[in-house]
């Protein structure tokens, strides 16, 4: 090698040692605090406006309690009524007063595997496809 290209090449080596120094210096130990809890002057808990009054109680009419039933195949279960459901507070029964069910909006985008190792499983996907599109809602 020339000198020229010795130098250069000696440079950017050492370019190159610097810079992970520089990157491993600024790596942090595993057990190190990264997220510092608020101090909270006098161990007083703050309300939600930021006044420093105290804790915000509210009463209120009406809970929302969203569900999801599922069989014990993973499958959605449809067509319940509030009769289906009890509800309790604090070993207590609650009325339910309103009920509804709702469909959501959802993009699907199916993707099916038409290579020779589906072969004897493509019309079983298929049928699953199908099943799909004919429980979906439309609108």
């Amino acid at each position: 090698m020339l000198p020229g290209k010795q130098c250069r090449f000696l440079l950017s080596i050492m370019i190159t040692l610097m810079a992970g120094l520089v990157v491993a210096s600024a790596q942090s130990g595993i057990n190190d605090v990264h997220v510092a809890p608020r101090s909270q002057p006098g161990g007083a808990v703050h309300s939600l406006a930021g006044s420093g009054t105290g804790i915000v109680r509210a009463n209120v009419d009406l809970v929302l309690v969203p569900v999801t039933v599922m069989d014990q195949f993973h499958r959605i279960v449809t067509g319940l009524r509030p009769e289906n459901f009890t509800l309790s507070e604090d070993k207590h029964a609650q009325p339910i007063k309103h009920f509804w069910s709702e469909d959501g909006p959802v993009s699907v985008g199916i993707v099916l595997d038409v290579s020779g190792s589906m072969s004897t499983k493509i019309e079983r996907a298929r049928e699953a496809v199908d099943a799909l599109l004919k429980n979906s809602n439309p609108q």
